[in-house]
């Protein structure tokens, strides 16, 4: 049970580089020097990447102690990704997500679970395409629910704080480097609605509920020049203490 609280904080509210390599690169590089193959958390969750001929992603294949749970496949139409496709190895459960873009940003996703719209978000920006709301309509049955995230970059700092209905406040710090996710070819812009409009790297993530801090936390890099080789990931809640640990390959 503490392995899932911890994969399932950095999911929900953790930046991708938390289950993504990263990389020391600026923020406007566009191809990164090598392209992330595998990562392993805790050596048991594995995920690989493929990639096409012209270096865009192919497939996501997820194992769980080296037994296959699930793939990803991309869809593209003129450079962009369109559709992805989510299916568990067992063919239990399949999640298709479509994707509609302004410019070079997502402004609405779909998702459809075995084939039924369950959730349609929309994504709102500044004038300078950086995420500032996202709206999120949930659909079970004939019950429909809407939830709002409101972003706020804190002047004069490398933070955002994502206020969300019904969820404690985040406090994310980040730096300037783009993870190696964002440099592969038309995937930019799904790493950034999946990370509050960032496509940088988090360092720490601070949780409060009310003006107290419950939760912190804080990622530790291991770099080999300009690769990363590892993370650990320690989340840190009352007394309690909990590590999760990530080794990255690359092609």
């Amino acid at each position: 049970m503490k392995t899932l609280w911890i994969l399932m904080l950095a999911v929900l509210f953790c930046s991708c580089s938390k289950s993504e390599a990263l990389a020391r690169v600026s923020n406007n590089t566009n191809v990164a020097e090598t392209q992330i193959r595998s990562y392993v958390v805790n050596d048991k969750w594995e995920y690989n990447y493929t990639y096409n001929a012209d270096q865009t992603l192919k497939e996501l294949i997820f194992y769980t102690d080296g037994e296959l749970q699930f793939t990803e496949s991309f869809t593209y139409k003129k450079g962009r990704i369109v559709e992805s496709l989510k299916e568990k190895a067992d063919a239990s459960l399949s999640v298709k997500k479509q994707y509609e873009y302004k410019g070079d940003v997502i402004v609405e996703q779909r998702i459809y679970t075995n084939g039924i719209l369950s959730e349609v978000f929309h994504y709102e920006y500044n004038k300078e395409n950086i995420m500032e709301k996202v709206t999120c309509k949930k659909i079970s049955n004939s019950y429909e629910s809407t939830q709002k995230t409101v972003i706020t970059k804190l002047a004069g700092e490398n933070k955002i704080k994502v206020e969300r209905e019904g969820v404690a406040t985040h406090v994310l710090t980040y730096d300037d480097n783009i993870t190696p996710l964002a440099t592969i070819p038309a995937y930019k812009a799904i790493v950034q609605i999946n990370n509050h409009g960032l496509s940088v790297n988090t360092l720490f993530n601070e949780i409060y509920v009310g003006d107290k801090c419950s939760t912190r936390v804080e990622e530790d890099l291991e770099w080999d020049g300009n690769q990363l080789l590892g993370s650990t990931i320690s989340y840190k809640h009352a007394d309690k203490v909990h590590i999760q640990e990530t080794k990255y390959e690359y092609e």
